[in-house]
């Protein structure tokens, strides 16, 4: 697991910062670099399209990464707590999302769904549109977010970023029931 752009928008940008990851890897790894000194506020639960508990798999290689998704086809899983991007923002007591970064395995699919199909205007969106996906699913998800007022804004690897049409306009966001993080 990696903080390095939590550190870096705590840093940089004195942002409120919220990290959500349940697996051991990111435990370890917000405790080795000791999140909390850093204001970063960690929380190991997951993200996901309701409040449920879901089945995480293990990686077949120990480094890797677990998924909401039995990616690598290990059948070894543990069962972890998962929250709804409404329910974060009302406990964490915000009005709208300025960054939601996801690095999720395979699991960003049904939630950018949701997001398209809600509309939601979170100000900048990051997502890694990684395994299992296909080009056509990639451009799929592209026009659904550019319908609903994003732009795709930087591409790096499997990493893209879109920018909601209320950030360019100058407009504010808190509108909306999301809660930013």
């Amino acid at each position: 697991s990696d903080a390095t752009f939590d550190q870096a928008m705590r840093e940089r940008f004195g942002c409120e910062v919220h990290s959500f990851d349940p697996t051991p890897i990111a435990q370890r790894t917000m405790t080795r670099i000791n999140a909390e000194a850093l204001g970063i506020n960690f929380h190991p639960i997951g993200l996901w399209i309701e409040d449920t508990q879901l089945q995480f798999f293990e990686p077949s290689d120990p480094t890797g990464c677990y998924s909401a998704f039995d990616l690598h086809g290990t059948g070894r899983y543990f069962e972890v707590e998962c929250r709804s991007l409404d329910s974060l923002a009302t406990e964490l007591g915000h009005g709208r999302i300025d960054v939601l970064k996801m690095d999720i395995e395979g699991a960003w699919r049904p939630i950018i769904e949701q997001i398209i199909r809600e509309r939601r205007a979170v100000g900048v969106l990051c997502v890694e549109l990684d395994t299992p996906t296909s080009l056509r699913l990639a451009l799929k998800t592209i026009r659904g977010l550019e319908a609903c007022g994003y732009r795709f804004a930087h591409l790096e690897k499997d990493n893209f970023v879109f920018i909601h049409e209320s950030l360019d306009k100058g407009v504010d966001t808190s509108a909306s029931s999301d809660g930013r993080g």
